[in-house]
């Protein structure tokens, strides 16, 4: 086991240095049947109109190009990549040149029959947003009356096909109390599960202030029955992310980002190839340019190493990739004092 550490650790190091893009989140439809009140896209409920997306073709195209600049695991995604009609063909190109794949989904639209083609495409993986752990609270969050009921009978049927989805448990105000519930249903299938507190505003510009925690809901969560999912500190004090470096997305138009969650428009794979791109993006070159002093309000923050920043989320919140995201600092803040009564 040491041994193969080891060699991840290595493995990573020269990725890193090499600027290897590893991690690649292909976003590969817009469209939803679900009207998620967080959504980072745009404000779902109301009418919008997006830009012209990727083709087949397109698509099949950007997929062989990111596997030609050596990616490795390629996750689609949304809106929700269900609604693709072209879903089987992607999964089926990317094996092709020996991706890990995975299917980040809100699994709403689950059958028999499209649980079968995506296991015989080669689908490695599933990762499946929970919203609440009742079918009220997903009305209120969703739009969608009988969500809760519907994906959870999905991620049963997806089980018997011989996926093991990892559940992602999305913390808004409205669902804090069901938590537990919500962890219940992943144990109880000895399935593994991550919680997500990140609640940013969306691209479009439009606020999503009434959906992120309340101060007393982030300390009941950092002190409640499951507080060590929410009191990780940051040993290193790292404020750098992967972005640009092992990590990039495509958006549904062929937009190239430094990841999905900072949509810094760094090129389009209908003007130039990914590998062009990647190698000479004037986006990329800075964000790899970037040094810790250059997060200079983040730098000398006493709270640093309690500190879970995304510089993603710092951008889309703030407009400023390197600058201080004040959601962030008040969620650093408490764990940092939760943390310090801790040691004394």
């Amino acid at each position: 086991m040491d041994n193969e550490q080891t060699l991840q650790e290595i493995f990573m190091a020269k990725a890193r240095r090499n600027f290897i893009p590893l991690n690649v989140t292909f976003e590969i439809i817009l469209a939803c049947p679900l009207k998620c009140r967080h959504c980072y896209n745009f404000d779902r409920q109301a009418p919008k109109t997006t830009p012209g997306q990727l083709s087949r073709e397109e698509t099949e195209s950007a997929i062989i190009q990111l596997a030609e600049a050596g990616a490795m695991n390629i996750s689609f995604t949304g809106g929700e990549p269900l609604l693709s009609p072209h879903l089987e063909h992607y999964v089926k190109t990317a094996r092709q040149h020996h991706f890990i794949t995975t299917l980040k989904t809100n699994a709403l639209l689950f059958t028999d029959e499209k649980a079968a083609t995506l296991k015989k495409a080669g689908l490695n993986d599933i990762e499946i947003s929970l919203y609440g752990a009742t079918d009220e609270t997903y009305g209120r969050f969703t739009d969608v009356t009988d969500g809760y009921t519907k994906v959870t009978k999905n991620i049963d049927l997806l089980i018997a096909h011989g996926f093991r989805p990892e559940i992602n448990l999305i913390l808004h105000r409205d669902n804090v109390d069901e938590l537990s519930e919500m962890i219940l249903f992943a144990e109880q299938r000895n399935l593994r599960f991550q919680v997500s507190l990140e609640i940013t505003d969306r691209q479009d510009g439009t606020k999503t202030n009434d959906y992120v925690l309340t101060r007393e809901q982030y300390v009941q969560l950092m002190t409640g029955p499951h507080k060590e999912l929410f009191l990780g500190d940051n040993p290193e004090g790292g404020l750098q992310c992967p972005c640009a470096v092992t990590n990039c997305a495509v958006s549904a138009s062929g937009d190239v980002y430094p990841c999905i969650g900072a949509p810094i428009k760094s090129g389009n794979v209908r003007e130039n190839t990914f590998q062009h791109i990647w190698e000479n993006s004037e986006v990329f070159k800075s964000i790899r340019g970037i040094k810790d002093t250059d997060f200079k309000d983040c730098f000398s923050c006493e709270d640093r190493f309690a500190c879970q920043r995304s510089s993603g989320s710092a951008y889309i919140n703030t407009g400023n990739y390197t600058g201080k995201d004040p959601r962030t600092c008040e969620v650093s803040k408490i764990r940092h004092d939760i943390l310090k009564e801790k040691v004394l």
